[in-house]
C-alpha cells in the first residue's frame, strides 16, 4: 500500500563544510533577529549547528543571523545542510522555522533557576543570549506573579490616585 504525502519521512540532506560566501540569504526572509545577540553567542561559544540551505539555490532557509554572525566573526567556512527541496517548501521550511520556535514557550522558574545556577556557576551569562537585567527583569516578573501582580495592570496609588505600571521607565 503507497503511503500518502503526510506519512513521516525524513528530507533527503547533506551536511558539509562550505565557503561562506557560497551561500546567500533567502530573498523572501521576514525574521528580523537580534543579530548582535547571536554575534555574542558565535563570540562565546564558537559556532555550532549548521544552516539550513537549499540545495538549488545555496539560499539559507534557517539559520540567517548565525551565518552573519559568522561573517562577522571572520569565518570563512561554515557548516551547511542541503535540503533538496522545491521553491515552495523551501520558503515553507523557512516560516515554519521561525514561527515554530516562536510558538514555543520558557518556563520562566526553569529559566531563572537556570540563569541563577550558569551566573553562581560562572559569575556571567555571556554566551546564554540573556544578560543581568533580563534575570533581573524575570525574577520581578515572577515575584509579582507570586503576589498577584500582572506586569500589564495598572497600579493606582490609593491616596493620590496616581496611575503606574510595575515596570514604570526610569
Amino acid at each position: 500500500m503507497a503511503k500518502s504525502n503526510s506519512a513521516q519521512r525524513i528530507l533527503n540532506e547533506c551536511t558539509e563544510l562550505v565557503p561562506i560566501d557560497s551561500l546567500q540569504p533567502h530573498p523572501e526572509s521576514v525574521n528580523e533577529g537580534d543579530l548582535g545577540a547571536v554575534i555574542q553567542t558565535v563570540g562565546a561559544l564558537g559556532f555550532y549547528g549548521s544552516v539550513i540551505v537549499q540545495s538549488s539555490t545555496r539560499r539559507i532557509l534557517a539559520g540567517r543571523h548565525r551565518w552573519l554572525a559568522a561573517k562577522d566573526r571572520g569565518y570563512t567556512e561554515i557548516p551547511a545542510t542541503s535540503v533538496d527541496v522545491d521553491d515552495d517548501k523551501a520558503r515553507r521550511i523557512m516560516l515554519a522555522d521561525n514561527r515554530t520556535c516562536r510558538l514555543g514557550a520558557d518556563s520562566s522558574a526553569a529559566l531563572a533557576d537556570l540563569l541563577q545556577g550558569i551566573l553562581a556557576d560562572t559569575n556571567t551569562l555571556v554566551g546564554t543570549g540573556y544578560d543581568n537585567d533580563a534575570l533581573d527583569e524575570l525574577l520581578a516578573d515572577l515575584h509579582a506573579k507570586q503576589i498577584g501582580l500582572d506586569q500589564k495592570t495598572p497600579i493606582i496609588c490609593p491616596k493620590c490616585g496616581h496611575e503606574f505600571s510595575l515596570y514604570a521607565a526610569a
